[in-house]
């Protein structure tokens, strides 16, 4: 079950949370801060994102692929509780339009990833042997 630390003044930290529980979490939130200076690739802004949230992050590393800069959410300078600071009031006091974060995070969706890889494989395919990779039959 969710396991939430109330960290004072509206701030709230969930671990151990099911993905429903996650989703909860996120709809009621104003901003997502994620503070990851090492992420490889920022789903957790994104899953915020699907609920219309926007992310406040570190301008570094995985949150640059998935925070549109004053879209989505706001990215930060430098990694200091200051700029962190800063980030979340600045995002508090935008106007963010929630139907566009979550069409945002759509771009992401497994289906979608899944065509786009697809279309890669066989663009990439047909380039090079001059016919579709559906049309070989692999057995």
């Amino acid at each position: 079950g969710v396991n939430p630390v109330e960290l004072g003044q509206g701030f709230l930290r969930v671990s151990d949370a099911s993905a429903d529980e996650l989703q909860a979490a996120y709809s009621v939130a104003d901003v997502f801060l994620f503070p990851s200076l090492y992420e490889g690739f920022g789903w957790p802004p994104l899953e915020a994102q699907a609920c219309g949230r926007p992310g406040v992050a570190f301008g570094r590393g995985g949150a640059v692929d998935t925070i549109v800069a004053d879209e989505t959410g706001l990215l930060v300078d430098e990694p200091s509780a200051d700029a962190f600071a800063d980030g979340i009031r600045r995002a508090l006091g935008w106007r963010f339009d929630s139907s566009r974060i979550r069409r945002h995070a759509e771009r992401f969706s497994r289906s979608r990833f899944g065509d786009h890889i697809e279309a890669l494989v066989s663009e990439t395919w047909r380039a090079h042997s001059g016919m579709a990779a559906r049309d070989i039959d692999p057995w």
